[in-house]
């Protein structure tokens, strides 16, 4: 029980640690994080306000994983796909990327197959001229 305990404490200290350092830095991993949030995370983590039907307390986002596992499976495997590739978002910005690029495009050949006042201009130009 004791080293239980104290493993808890261990975790509990380095997950302020590395909340510090990322307060200072302005993000943790490549996600912004304020003062504000990062109490927020570390309370989300650490404190064990769900009680479940064998006694065992365990924290919201324990609860909220489990949840989303019975719920929820296509986020549930969203979050083991990143868990697994290490929180590399990669793929994930590229896709975005892919999709802001074809839809500028898009929007580009929308307009330029839009009719413009040439017809206008020539018939103005003809007359003027003709």
């Amino acid at each position: 029980m004791q080293d239980i305990i104290r493993k808890e404490k261990e975790r509990e200290e380095a997950y302020a640690e590395v909340l510090e350092g990322a307060i200072h830095s302005g993000s943790i991993e490549g996600y912004p994080i304020t003062k504000k949030s990062a109490e927020e995370l570390f309370q989300f983590v650490l404190d064990k306000p769900v009680q479940l039907p064998n006694g065992q307390r365990i924290s919201e986002f324990e609860y909220k994983l489990a949840k989303m596992r019975q719920e929820s499976p296509s986020k549930f495997l969203a979050i083991a796909k990143l868990v697994q590739s290490d929180l590399d978002l990669t793929p994930v910005k590229r896709k975005a990327v892919s999709e802001e690029t074809n839809t500028l495009f898009k929007d580009l050949k929308t307009k330029a197959k839009k009719p413009t006042s040439s017809k206008r201009n020539t018939n103005d130009f003809a007359r003027f001229f003709g």
